[in-house]
């Protein structure tokens, strides 16, 4: 997305020397105008206005048709509701690591971050993983039965589990749920047995292999890595025949790999959201009354993206039930136990056992609430 031009070959041979005195003079001029750009002194052209503050920000999805028409529609229109009201200028990049697959390591798009080339991001939350190793809190699976959990549990843990990123120097303009991933199959899953025999799709990209294997070893399953384009075609050869993920992507229809689908476990396998993160010196540069309106114009934004999203979920989920007349399996007790077990790995590993207790604690108070409003 650079405007800069393709590189030129300066001071050819041959060319007479106050050609290449008044190039380097105009070179000069030139520098100093991009760096009087780049501190965001003066437009283009016209060195006697203010410019607008420019902000890259790292896209959260692949550009293709589907998300350029439902999702990103409510994040444009945000966004460019904020350029106008705050003299900003906001530009959505897309990583190279990002244009197939979302990223499961964000510390490339962090490092642009602290190094300026990018002022913000919108990353999946458990991405952050190494920064923030309770991120994966959220994300453990069979963990929630409803969004209504998950919002009572973020309503407590959201500010405190992010605390750890002022250290980077990154503030959290919001955080967006995306809604439940399920896991669908060619067969019948029920038990941790069947679920065990299956070929499990895994997103290829950037480490796709390695990243399979340690989920295998975490889960106890078989994961195949492929690139979304290539879903269908191992569907129907039989290489893959289950798939997690949430219930907007059969929106998609790529190749109509959905028709491989026959059963869902009837259950919320994994919470999935993303985060908006800014750098702490780029809203430091903004003047105090506006750096806290353009923060909550941030959150605002984010939160309508959110609803799409969910929206296209509940879409998803009723086109897999009455269009595709995907059959729904409810999972057997020990679906369940091996999801704890599996969580309890991820917390060990993680080293985050104490906030996991705070969340169990919120979600036990929440249930038993609500078993008291039921039995009134």
């Amino acid at each position: 997305m650079s405007r800069l031009g393709e590189g030129r070959t300066l001071g050819g041979r041959g060319r007479p020397k106050h050609e290449e005195k008044n190039t380097m003079n105009r070179l000069k001029s030139g520098f100093v105008a991009a760096a009087l750009l780049e501190a965001g002194l003066t437009h283009a052209g016209h060195p006697d206005r203010v410019a607008a503050t420019e902000w890259k920000l790292s896209g959260p999805w692949p550009r293709n048709y589907y998300n350029r028409m439902i999702l990103f529609k409510p994040l444009k229109n945000g966004l460019k509701e904020l350029e106008k009201e705050h003299d900003l200028r906001i530009i959505l990049v897309f990583p190279k690591e990002q244009r197939k697959h979302r990223p499961n390591d964000a510390g490339a798009v962090l490092a642009k971050i602290k190094n300026g080339v990018l002022q913000g991001a919108i990353l999946p939350g458990e991405s952050l993983r190494k920064v923030v190793p309770a991120s994966r809190l959220y994300a453990l699976p069979l963990m929630f039965r409803s969004v209504a959990e998950v919002d009572h549990v973020r309503k407590h843990l959201d500010r405190s589990l992010f605390e750890r990123l002022k250290i980077e120097k990154l503030t959290v303009a919001g955080v967006m749920g995306e809604g439940f991933s399920y896991i669908l199959s060619a067969k019948a899953t029920k038990t941790v047995a069947e679920l065990k025999k299956r070929q499990v799709w895994f997103p290829a990209g950037s480490g796709g292999k390695a990243r399979a294997a340690e989920a295998g070893e975490t889960y106890g399953l078989t994961f195949v890595p492929s690139a979304f384009e290539d879903l269908s075609r191992k569907l129907k050869d039989g290489r893959i025949d289950s798939i997690i993920l949430l219930p907007r992507l059969v929106l998609l229809g790529v190749k109509r790999w959905y028709r491989y689908m026959s059963y869902m476990v009837a259950a919320p396998f994994a919470y999935h959201y993303s985060v908006l993160l800014v750098s702490t010196q780029t809203l430091n540069r903004l003047p105090d009354a506006k750096r806290a309106a353009v923060k909550d114009k941030l959150t605002r934004t984010l939160n309508a993206l959110g609803e799409a999203i969910r929206k296209e979920n509940d879409t998803g989920m009723k086109a897999m039930v009455d269009d595709f007349e995907v059959q729904l399996t409810t999972p057997g007790d020990d679906l369940q136990r091996w999801a704890s077990e599996v969580s309890g790995k991820i917390v060990e590993a993680a080293k985050i056992s104490a906030q996991a207790a705070t969340l169990q604690k919120l979600l036990h108070d929440f249930r038993q609430a609500k078993r008291r409003e039921g039995g009134q």
